[in-house]
């Protein structure tokens, strides 16, 4: 056998050997980037959940607000007839002074 011949059986597994260590190294990549993305997308989801039940605590608490202060009204008679302009200006704005997500 000549001294090609040899470096051929040697060289032929190396390459193959070789491919597909490449091969998993583009792959990782690309599932690294997936998991990143997947990550991402949760992050997106909890904080829309966060928003949302905030606005829900936020309008449960204004209702109760509102109860409390028509309750205050009746015990001290002061007349039911009130404007919806002095009720507005009573409830606290839902937004105003309190963080909001701007994130997209």
């Amino acid at each position: 056998m000549s001294w090609k011949a040899v470096e051929m059986q040697v060289a032929l597994p190396r390459t193959q050997d070789a491919s597909q260590l490449q091969d998993q190294l583009q792959q990782r990549g690309q599932l690294m980037q997936d998991q990143i993305t997947h990550e991402q997308l949760r992050e997106l989801e909890r904080k829309r959940k966060a928003v949302l039940e905030s606005e829900q605590t936020e309008q449960i608490d204004n209702e109760e607000d509102s109860r409390k202060h028509e309750a205050e009204a009746k015990a001290n008679g002061h007349n039911q007839t009130e404007s919806k302009d002095q009720r507005r200006t009573s409830i606290p704005h839902p937004y105003l002074g309190h963080r909001v997500d701007f994130t997209k």
